[in-house]
């Protein structure tokens, strides 16, 4: 269900999370996955957050974990959740991701062979609602401006968070590579190459 009530009247208030990201200038995460290990742990932290920026995907991270869409989502789903969206980022297969929540790909039963729990979380929980969340903490990040006092914190990563987690990548390098490289279609297939070819890297190092 989508924000009712109180909640739509009130949105959502930045001055908490930019409270967070300026008390932790310093020690901010430098990598998508960290960032997402960082979002996840505020949303366990603020229920306000938490409620208002995952409620339209709440059913979905529910479904994803194989719970009833009623069910109420606890930290332990949240917990699976960033599992399954860290393994979307390094370009693990739907199969992979199916296996992470809890799903039977290989169970011979065709509803369950088609990855279910993992189609939902690359069709509605990250487009839906990941991305969005990720992208509110990072302009929120670029308003605090903290590249100065933490150089390891990159600005351009920071400017493409919510890109980089939608299309489901782990950093700026690889995603400039699927621009680069348009003839390869899917999210697998881009990790794929974009492996070979630092592998072939460093084998021209040796």
């Amino acid at each position: 269900p989508g924000i009712t009530g109180t909640s739509a009247a009130q949105p959502l208030s930045k001055r908490p999370l930019r409270a967070r990201i300026t008390a932790e200038v310093g020690s901010l995460p430098t990598t998508v996955a960290n960032w997402l290990n960082w979002m996840i742990k505020w949303f366990k932290e603020d229920d306000r957050a938490r409620n208002e920026l995952l409620s339209d995907i709440r059913g979905g991270i529910l479904a994803a974990c194989g719970k009833a869409k009623s069910a109420e989502l606890a930290d332990t789903d949240l917990d699976l959740l960033l599992t399954a969206l860290i393994a979307w980022i390094e370009g693990k297969t739907f199969r992979e991701i199916e296996l992470i929540l809890g799903g039977e790909p290989d169970s011979g039963i065709n509803t369950k062979m088609v990855c279910p729990r993992a189609r939902e979380l690359a069709n509605t929980i990250v487009t839906r609602g990941i991305s969005f969340a990720i992208g509110l903490v990072a302009h929120v990040v670029e308003q605090v401006n903290p590249f100065q006092e933490q150089e390891d914190l990159d600005s351009q990563l920071v400017e493409s968070l919510s890109s980089l987690v939608r299309k489901g990548f782990s950093g700026t390098d690889i995603l400039f590579f699927s621009s680069e490289n348009k003839n390869l279609l899917s999210r697998v297939q881009i990790h794929r190459a974009w492996q070979r070819r630092t592998a072939d890297a460093l084998d021209d190092m040796d």
